[in-house]
């Protein structure tokens, strides 16, 4: 199998609130200098595992789990929305709501039981958004709980010679992101050389939440390889677990990568959520992932169009909530309990494989993460998330 996977930018996480002078180095929220921190000094779980392994992790799940037929994607004709879905579930509880200044008052038997904004109920709590929006608080949260991240180092916007001296210390591949900052930006993956994370260093820049107490630092840290893992944590428990397989193609020896891509167009038509977030890649952005438009991948063969797995770059949600081994449930529920005032959320990891935790690392727990991909997923079976959450929060009301 073949891939080509240019450094890509993911989501990346947002902070509202400055941190202290002990986590960033200054109270105004940046960092002048060096670094801003020391480096984080890596777990033993935390360490790269086999490079051969992982970085053909996700290549081999697409040949195992969407080559032909068994990748087709479901149809969904049109998609609720996160507070649609939670406010459904409790009403098959008995619940109802009441609107109080934007704010859904969730009642039961008159007493109240919970709330509910954009989709994030009141299992959410203040101080665990304010640490989800931070990647450098959450790394730090993480760690004392003894979870598996990354080994990173937090830089002040002005340290680019510092993380060049950093990554070249690093005995593989790193990633750079905005310790806050806009979702969906700033973040670079698969950085090998000086000259990629110097051409990384002003996207990331550009991409941080601007603001009073706004953190301005950016994070380099080690990049693994693997798949993109969302498991969706209530209480301790993984109700749904899915993967966010890349943009790809797979070879049937016949067709042109022009012809394969436009397949790929086909087959997200039905799928309301991913139909409207389907890239267009035109000849010279297949040129640039080495693919020539008019080139026959052989059979089998697997390109990756986007190293980064997101709905807008044109990912696949593929349920593996069966699949999914007890130990990294395990290490899943471990990170949203590490987040003080967490009772549900979701933690992204990268992992080699889905039948053990060696190797697997998390890196990022996403407090308001959205429950759509996980009841509606491209391929596989949808979980009820949002009958879990409904049923916390009954448990919680009555203890």
């Amino acid at each position: 199998m073949a891939s080509t996977t240019p450094p890509a930018r993911d989501a990346a996480a947002v902070d509202p609130a400055a941190e202290s002078a002990a986590e960033s180095g200054a109270a105004s929220g940046a960092v002048s200098g060096a670094s801003a921190d020391s480096p984080d000094e890596p777990d033993e779980a935390a360490s790269a595992p086999s490079r051969d392994e992982s970085e053909h992790a996700v290549e081999q799940f697409i040949a195992d789990r969407l080559a032909g037929e068994a990748g087709a994607v479901s149809s969904v004709p049109r998609p609720a929305t996160d507070d649609e879905l939670i406010r459904a579930a409790l009403s098959r509880r008995g619940v109802r709501t009441e609107e109080v200044d934007g704010q859904q008052v969730l009642l039961l038997g008159g007493i109240v039981v919970g709330g509910l904004r954009d989709g994030v109920t009141t299992l959410v709590g203040a101080h665990a958004r304010r640490v989800g929006d931070n990647a450098w608080l959450t790394k730090r949260h993480l760690r004392v709980r003894d979870v598996p991240v990354p080994a990173g180092r937090m830089h002040g916007p002005d340290a680019l010679d510092a993380a060049c001296a950093q990554l070249a210390e690093l005995d593989g591949p790193a990633t750079l992101k905005p310790v806050a900052g806009h979702p969906g930006a700033g973040i670079t993956t698969g950085l090998a050389t000086e000259e990629q994370l110097r051409a990384a260093w002003r996207p990331a820049l550009q991409a941080r939440r601007r603001g009073p107490g706004a953190n301005l630092n950016l994070l380099l840290e080690t990049h693994h390889a693997g798949l993109d893992l969302r498991a969706f944590v209530v209480g301790d428990r993984v109700v749904s677990a899915i993967v966010r397989v890349p943009l790809h193609l797979v070879g049937d020896g016949a067709s042109t990568v022009r012809e394969l891509l436009e397949l790929q167009t086909d087959r997200r038509r039905g799928h309301a959520i991913l139909a409207p977030r389907t890239p267009h890649l035109d000849d010279a952005a297949l040129e640039a992932a080495g693919l020539r438009p008019d080139a026959v991948p052989e059979a089998g063969e697997v390109r990756i169009l986007a190293a980064t797995a997101g709905l807008d770059a044109g990912g696949l949600p593929v349920d593996v909530t069966d699949e999914l081994a007890d130990e990294l449930a395990e290490v899943a529920a471990d990170a949203v309990g590490a987040m003080p005032g967490l009772g549900a959320g979701a933690a992204d990891l990268v992992a080699p494989r889905l039948d053990s935790a060696d190797g697997a690392v998390v890196v990022d727990v996403e407090p308001t993460a959205s429950l759509l991909p996980h009841h509606l997923p491209a391929v596989g079976t949808g979980r009820d998330v949002a009958g879990a959450l409904a049923d916390m929060l009954l448990i919680r009301a009555s203890r």
